[in-house]
């Protein structure tokens, strides 16, 4: 789950879905596509790049800490 503080005016919030997405995996902004989603709250994103190196931040990512506030394994 990706979270965001824009609002949904603009693009704004979009583009910061994508730049969050970004961050996470190490990948440059534009390797990041929204590819479903650009109006709704839950989106899908495409990430190009090694499919590898992205499944093994995936995997991290995935596996992080849990808490509150966090999907943990989910």
């Amino acid at each position: 789950m990706v979270a965001v503080t824009e609002p949904p005016v603009d693009g704004r919030a979009n583009e910061a879905v994508r730049r969050a997405v970004a961050r996470a995996f190490g990948v440059p902004h534009g390797a990041v596509t929204l590819v479903a989603g650009s109006s709704a709250r839950h989106k899908t994103v495409e990430v190009a790049g090694d499919e590898e190196a992205l499944r093994a931040v995936l995997d991290g990512l995935l596996s992080g800490p849990t808490g509150p506030g966090t999907r943990g394994g989910a």
